[in-house]
């Protein structure tokens, strides 16, 4: 009959839903592992750790 249909677009619930299960937990897990590495250089190693050593 001719009829094209407009494709699925993403919607902004879609948006929260990707930044409530992947994003967030994402950047969490990298904020942990930075600070028990900064931890673990700082405490155990006695040196510094990334940025902090330029300053």
């Amino acid at each position: 009959m001719g009829w094209h249909i407009t494709p699925p677009k993403l919607t902004f619930g879609a948006l929260l839903v990707a930044m409530k299960y992947i994003i967030i937990p994402f950047l969490g897990g990298l904020a942990l592992l930075d600070v028990a590495l900064y931890f673990f250089f700082r405490h155990a190693l006695d040196s510094c750790y990334g940025v902090l050593c330029l300053l």
